[in-house]
C-alpha cells in the first residue's frame, strides 16, 4: 500500500501512484474552451462553488395592506467558482522547474473570459446532469498563505436564465 504522506513542504500537491485506491465523486465539473492540461500541470483544485438565481420582480405596495406582485421574468444568475493553486512539488522554490499553479489558473481565466474575441459560454455541470451556462466575468486571487505558497482564487461566471 503507498504512502500518501511525503517529505514535501506544507502547501505542495502530490498525485499517488497508479493503482491507488480512491473515492471520485464529481460534485462539479466545468467544461474547457481551451484544451485544459493534466492535473499534474495545473496544480489547482475546485474547493467550493456557489450559484445565484434571480427573477425579474417588482412588488408595489398600496394603502390598504394589499401588495401587487408584478414578474418579468428572469434574470442573470452568478456562478462563483473558488479553488486553491498549489505549488510545484519538492520545494517551495519550485525546483521541478514548473511555474505555481495559479499561473494555469490566470491563463485558463484570460483565455476564456467574455472579453475575448469570439468568447464562447463556459458550461458547468453539476452532479452530472443539471447544465448552467453563463460567460466568465471576472477573476480574483489571494496569496493568502505566502509561507506555504498557496494562492485561492475565484471565478465569476453570469449565467444566463433557463
Amino acid at each position: 500500500m503507498p504512502n500518501v504522506f511525503t517529505a514535501a513542504p506544507v502547501g505542495s500537491a502530490i498525485a499517488l501512484p497508479d493503482g491507488t485506491r480512491t473515492a471520485s465523486v464529481a460534485l462539479i465539473h466545468v467544461d474547457a474552451i481551451t484544451k485544459l492540461a493534466t492535473w499534474q500541470q495545473h496544480k489547482a483544485i475546485i474547493t467550493s462553488w456557489s450559484f445565484d438565481e434571480n427573477v425579474n420582480v417588482q412588488f408595489t405596495h398600496t394603502m390598504g395592506n394589499d401588495i401587487y406582485m408584478n414578474v418579468f421574468g428572469n434574470r442573470m444568475g452568478m456562478f462563483t467558482v473558488n479553488g486553491i493553486a498549489f505549488n510545484s512539488a519538492g520545494s517551495n522554490a519550485g525546483c521541478d522547474g514548473a511555474p505555481h499553479g495559479i499561473v494555469r489558473i490566470v491563463e485558463w481565466y484570460r483565455a476564456n473570459r467574455a472579453s475575448e474575441s469570439g468568447a464562447q459560454r463556459v458550461k458547468v455541470t453539476l452532479s452530472g446532469s443539471d447544465t448552467i451556462d453563463g460567460y466568465l466575468i471576472a477573476a480574483n486571487y489571494r496569496a493568502n498563505d505566502p509561507v506555504n505558497w498557496t494562492v485561492e482564487y475565484s471565478m465569476s461566471i453570469a449565467t444566463v436564465p433557463r
